[in-house]
């Protein structure tokens, strides 16, 4: 069976307040993937630490590869840290399940 939509891990290393606002990160994601998802996806993100915030993207399958791409290639700390004005150490997107199911 293959499922509607695949989920996409991400890891978000960032300490600063403006991290503390879960609705702010997932517009950010939202609006970085828009173009690739549709209006039934589902990010949720929330603070595990107090630099650490973990966010799951689900994508269609269809367009799970095509949304890990974009991702990697688009959603950099660099990136991140001059949209949001604070310092981003690191992210990591996993692709795992994408990878297992479209062979990606």
């Amino acid at each position: 069976m293959v499922p509607s939509h695949i989920p996409i891990l991400l890891k978000i290393y960032c300490a600063s307040i403006i991290c503390d606002n879960m609705n702010y990160m997932q517009d950010l994601l939202r609006t970085n993937i828009g173009p690739i998802i549709n209006h039934n996806d589902y990010i949720s993100c929330s603070r595990l630490d107090t630099s650490l915030i973990e966010c799951d993207v689900y994508s269609p399958w269809k367009e799970s590869c095509k949304c890990c791409h974009h991702l990697r290639d688009t959603f950099t700390p660099e990136a991140l840290s001059d949209i949001t004005g604070t310092y981003i150490e690191e992210i990591e997107i996993d692709c795992t399940l994408p990878k297992n199911y479209k062979k990606c």
